[in-house]
């Protein structure tokens, strides 16, 4: 292992750290079939 190659993996943020950051939302509305000319939506 080459001198970068140490200094990235000491220093980078490994895999688990950056995947247990990652979260989801997400919002359902229903929608209408008068909401969809509605110029304000």
């Amino acid at each position: 292992m080459n001198y970068m190659e140490k200094l990235l993996h000491k220093y980078m943020p490994k895999n688990e750290h950056l995947l247990g950051a990652i979260e989801l939302k997400y919002h359902f509305e229903a929608i209408s079939y008068e909401m969809l000319f509605d110029k304000e939506l």
